[in-house]
């Protein structure tokens, strides 16, 4: 009996309010952070004959809801303004993030047959929302500039997969690296393009070091290869980084990155 009376005492004097708020944890709502990678002005050539040749982005996203709301499905679209006149924006993708998780999506960008104006700069504006908070959008932008001759790019970079969860103590050797030449295919004159030589440097968080290779790759073309990750035995759990980096040797400024995630349990 005594037992009884103290539980009951104990509830009584929780505050009702306190009970209220671990139950139901208010859920505070945000505009998603959206990047475009690269986020520099990319050069395109208009020729009508050459409307195969696409030039691909990485749109991040970021859920930036409270951690009591849940996961949330993004939508992913664009908008040019310029599809009747050069550029066609190929993107309307939805991606479900939890709060704080940040993922990629293609964007892949090609000149139509309208062609473009020689030097201008045309803007591809993206735009991410959700069903849930409509009102809440989170944009960027890619930016191309139109040119009558070869021309160096930042590549694309993905890394597959994106995110994984694992467990100490484990070879992953499911990884693979993608890199896309994003360089213009011919000039006007119709002569080729260079293909360029890329360096990558990939790294983890476990000690592995540095894995550095090197790949030629003809423009509009992609390469890559599988790679593996060890995680040692013991390692805590937690959001572990990977990430891999290619530079254009013939342009260092010219790097593609891409970065993944491995959730140790």
């Amino acid at each position: 009996m005594k037992n009884f009376r103290l539980s009951h005492l104990a509830l009584a004097i929780v505050p009702l309010s306190l009970i209220s708020s671990l139950a139901n944890a208010d859920c505070n709502t945000a505009a998603p952070t959206v990047n475009i990678i690269p986020g520099i002005v990319q050069s395109i050539e208009p020729s009508a004959g050459f409307t195969t040749n696409y030039y691909w982005y990485a749109v991040s996203v970021t859920n930036n809801n409270s951690a009591s709301c849940g996961p949330t499905t993004f939508n992913v679209q664009t908008n040019s303004g310029n599809a009747g006149s050069f550029l066609i924006p190929t993107i309307s993708s939805t991606v479900t993030l939890n709060p704080g998780q940040t993922t990629r999506v293609k964007l892949n960008i090609r000149a139509s047959t309208s062609g473009g104006t020689i030097g201008a700069t045309y803007i591809v504006p993206v735009y991410v929302s959700s069903a849930s908070s409509p009102n809440l959008i989170g944009a960027s932008a890619a930016f191309l500039k139109v040119v009558n001759d070869c021309a160096s790019n930042v590549p694309y970079m993905e890394i597959t997969p994106a995110s994984q969860t694992g467990v100490a103590g484990t070879t992953y050797t499911n990884y693979s690296s993608t890199i896309r030449n994003n360089d213009p295919a011919k000039n006007q004159a119709g002569a080729w393009c260079p293909s360029s030589f890329y360096n990558f440097v990939r790294t983890d968080s476990f000690g592995g070091g540095l894995q550095t290779i090197g790949e030629q790759v003809s423009p509009q073309v992609s390469g890559g290869d599988p790679f593996k990750v060890v995680v040692p035995a013991g390692t805590a759990s937690g959001s572990y980084p990977v990430s891999i980096k290619g530079t254009d040797s013939t342009n260092p400024a010219r790097i593609g990155q891409s970065l993944a995630e491995l959730i140790i349990q």
